[in-house]
């Protein structure tokens, strides 16, 4: 008869603390030890590596071809990351304006 009593008293408190009209006290144990949480050291930031995303104004004609400053860009921005060459890897157009963006290959 007290394990039903203390059931239904426990289940109406805890759905009273809900509402703010009961609490729960429980005993109080104080800590065996004190857990002391330290951050690890942060390392510096890598630099800002350039965009493999370029865009271009096209010119008069049937080719679509990227400018070789934007290929000159490109390969520059694959050897920063350590590869050989750059390739395109998706053309879009938009009216008169291009966008490309590049994928770098070789070794890394």
């Amino acid at each position: 008869m007290i394990r039903r009593e203390l059931f239904v008293s426990f289940g109406l408190c805890a759905s009273l603390v809900t509402l703010g009209a009961c609490s729960l006290s429980l005993p109080f144990v104080p800590a065996q030890e004190e857990v002391v949480i330290t951050e690890a050291p942060q390392e510096e930031a890598a630099p800002a590596l350039p965009s493999l995303f370029f865009e271009w104004e096209l010119g008069e004609g049937t080719l679509i071809s990227a400018p070789l400053d934007v290929q000159d860009n490109a390969a520059e921005a694959c050897r920063i990351r350590g590869y050989d060459s750059a390739h395109m890897v998706n053309l879009a157009i938009s009216g008169r304006t291009a966008q490309a963006e590049y994928g770098c290959r070789g070794a890394d």
